[in-house]
């Protein structure tokens, strides 16, 4: 039991990474010094007390009436960091932007793990449920690790959700080891010292000392909601592929666009031409029900495996 405690408590050393940048635990950007004019400072309790940290950024007219999206940002900084892409989403979708802090992140108490991260999804999104918006156009939306934890509560949660947007994240923890157990030693060892330990590393070692699971690829079956998955196909942290693996197992959402960005590399996906073209017009499709004629069919946009290696 102690070794399984400590393997864990390293193991999460190695995934979350609330320090980085320095200060990224102390100083949190708030929307007003992004010049956003309508704007909440929020709390959340969860269950077992941790308080969290976050921002609620209003539409100026009819936010009651418009899209919520509750998002969760990737493994390192903090929400103050993401609030760039917060006001380009209020901005170009017309909708609430809702950012709940990690515990351990930013200005939230408590410290990151994998079952504390999806307790505090889930009182996020309760706790969204109790803002004065419309219920039926609440979506959540994830990058990275937060596309790992968008997944887990989108799949889980009894509470009324419209959609589900994920952005460049990975189909499980294991899958993502063996990434980078192959990117670290390939090349740092003799061809046959490589080939002896790889298979004794991934089929003996890691299932018997892997403590963090966030296993994606087994969660998206059971996601029943819309689904639009935003694809950087200049990821360098995590292969492409493992975004096209989760669109084929969405096998229960209703329907499901995968649109490969051509630039987007991992932290600037959002950048890309098409990300907001994307996002607004999947809204306007799935969550509102309109379609808007100025922009194309998502279905122009959607590819398939050839495309993205």
């Amino acid at each position: 039991r102690l070794l399984s405690w400590y393997l864990r408590e390293y193991q999460d050393k190695l995934l979350y990474f609330p320090c980085q940048p320095p200060n990224a635990t102390t100083v949190v950007p708030s929307p007003e010094e992004w010049g956003v004019p309508c704007w909440e400072e929020l709390q959340v309790v969860t269950p077992d007390k941790t308080v969290l940290h976050g921002y609620f950024l209003k539409q100026e007219k009819d936010w009651k009436e418009a899209v919520t999206i509750l998002y969760f940002h990737g493994n390192a900084g903090n929400i103050g960091h993401r609030i760039p892409l917060a006001l380009a989403l209020h901005r170009t979708a017309g909708c609430n932007i809702v950012l709940i802090e990690y515990r351990g992140y930013g200005l939230s108490g408590g410290v990151p793990t994998e079952a504390g991260l999806k307790m505090d999804a889930v009182a996020a999104l309760e706790y969204v449920h109790t803002l004065d918006i419309d219920k039926s156009q609440i979506v959540v939306m994830g990058t990275s690790l937060g596309g790992a934890v968008a997944i887990n509560l989108t799949s889980t949660t009894t509470l009324p959700v419209a959609g589900l947007i994920v952005e460049n994240t990975f189909t499980s923890i294991s899958a993502m080891v063996d990434v980078l157990w192959v990117e670290y030693l390939c090349g740092r060892l003799r061809p046959l010292t490589y080939n002896l330990l790889t298979p004794l590393f991934l089929y003996c070692i890691k299932p018997i000392i892997l403590q963090i699971g966030w296993t994606s690829i087994n969660s998206i079956p059971n996601v029943t909601v819309p689904i639009l998955f935003l694809s950087g196909k200049k990821d360098e942290l995590i292969p492409p592929q493992q975004m096209h693996q989760l669109y084929v197992s969405a096998t229960n959402s209703p329907r499901k666009l995968f649109v490969p960005l051509p630039n987007g590399m991992h932290n600037d996906t959002w950048c890309s031409e098409r990300y907001f073209d994307a996002i607004f017009v999947f809204l306007e499709n799935n969550v509102l029900q309109k379609a808007d004629p100025r922009i194309p069919p998502l279905e122009d946009y959607d590819h398939t495996l050839e495309d993205i290696v």
